[in-house]
């Protein structure tokens, strides 16, 4: 498969990006959970960039995992 165009996310919405991806970037440096990840993904030969997003999900599904299953 081949990507013919590459996609680019722009727009107005500037400012609500940028805060998901300091907080990412953040807590790949100090949640401990986040950081495993996140090392574990480059180790695995992925791009940066698809780490760093694939991170950014995380905290959401911990969150959700929380919420569900009621944990203090």
């Amino acid at each position: 498969m081949t990507v013919r165009d590459q996609h680019r996310i722009w727009g107005d919405r500037a400012s609500v990006r940028t805060i998901p991806c300091m907080t990412t970037v953040t807590a790949t440096r100090h949640n401990p959970a986040i950081c495993n990840f996140h090392s574990h993904l480059c180790r695995r030969s992925k791009p940066k960039k698809v780490a760093l997003v694939a991170a950014k999900c995380k905290p959401l599904f911990i969150l959700n995992t929380v919420i569900q299953d009621q944990i203090p």
